[in-house]
């Protein structure tokens, strides 16, 4: 059984999920028991106190190569940078970790989210933090299996403070690639503001174009988009909310 020790990053085997949606309907299960066993592979201490927002891809040779946010502390504006590990045996064992992304921000630089483009090329897509009021959604690339990425671009181009959380970033059958954002004008003063729009490419993450707000709520935060496609090529996007429940929608 997994312990919740506060900064630890765990790789959890064998892990089963069942969650409750009350928006599903009115029957559904509230049964979250069983995560299975785990093991620590990037511990905390009194320096790094918080080692979270993690994502994971696997290379075309087979290695792993994790990603996940370093904080000099523990809190979300606290000083962080992007950590890589990589393991060569399905995750059995792990190498020693390097600086995958510096941190750029003035606060950190923080939650990677990684999505296969093509056969050869990676895209890496992270948050730089400035300010409350200064958040921004930056973007490499690694056309070599990630041993090396291109300089930072910045994705978001409007003010405020914009939220891409980990292991996010998505390509569709059609070979688009979707970057959901939750934003606001700053996030201590307006946290209650949040609204959800959507970055697509269609060539490769050359170039980008954004929707307008896809889900704005009158009494609460629209917060921490997930988008997956279905076998039957809809989109479902998933929304964290401050009503005591998750929220989906559907895309046909």
């Amino acid at each position: 059984m997994v312990k919740k020790i506060w900064g630890n990053l765990y790789i959890v085997l064998n892990l089963f999920l069942l969650v409750s949606c009350d928006t599903f309907n009115s029957n559904s299960t509230r049964e979250l028991l069983y995560v299975g066993d785990g093991e620590v592979i990037a511990p905390s201490n009194e320096r790094y106190m918080r080692n979270s927002e993690a994502d994971i891809i696997k290379l075309n040779n087979g290695t792993l190569l994790l990603a996940y946010t370093k904080f000099l502390g523990y809190k979300d504006h606290h000083k962080a940078f992007i950590t890589g590990k990589k393991s060569f045996d399905n995750g059995q064992t792990w190498s020693s970790e390097f600086i995958l992304q510096e941190n750029i921000g003035k606060l950190n630089t923080m939650s990677p989210s990684f999505v296969r483009i093509d056969s050869s090329l990676i895209g890496h897509f992270f948050i730089v933090k400035n300010s409350s009021q200064d958040s921004q959604i930056f973007f490499s690339k690694s056309k070599d299996e990630g041993n090396s990425w291109s300089t930072p671009e910045k994705l978001t181009q409007k003010k405020g403070y914009h939220i891409l959380n980990n292991d996010r970033a998505l390509r569709l059958n059609s070979g688009r690639v979707l970057i959901p954002v939750a934003s606001t004008t700053d996030i201590d003063s307006s946290y209650g503001k949040q609204v959800i729009s959507i970055y697509f490419s269609d060539d490769k993450g050359r170039s980008w174009e954004h929707t307008n707000t896809v889900v704005q709520f009158e009494n609460g935060p629209a917060m921490e988009p997930g988008i997956a496609q279905a076998q039957d090529g809809s989109l479902i996007m998933i929304i964290r909310t401050q009503f005591g429940k998750i929220y989906f929608f559907k895309k046909l």
